[in-house]
């Protein structure tokens, strides 16, 4: 995953740029992003779900 990071040049303007970032980084991201919306509404975001939950939640609620 590729996380925009706002950096500030020599002349003190904002821009934007694509920088890679290591696994760690990027998983402590990824749980700030989950926390945060759980605190929100309480769901985990979509994207951070595995696939096929949703239908699993249906099916056990049709019972």
């Amino acid at each position: 995953m590729v996380y925009l990071v706002a950096v500030q040049n020599i002349s003190g303007v904002e821009e934007l740029r694509e920088r890679l970032w290591n696994r760690d980084l990027a998983a402590c991201l990824n749980v700030i992003h989950i926390v945060h919306n759980l605190r929100l509404n309480g769901e985990i975001p979509e994207r951070f779900q595995r696939a096929g939950l949703k239908e699993e939640a249906q099916l056990e609620e049709e019972k």
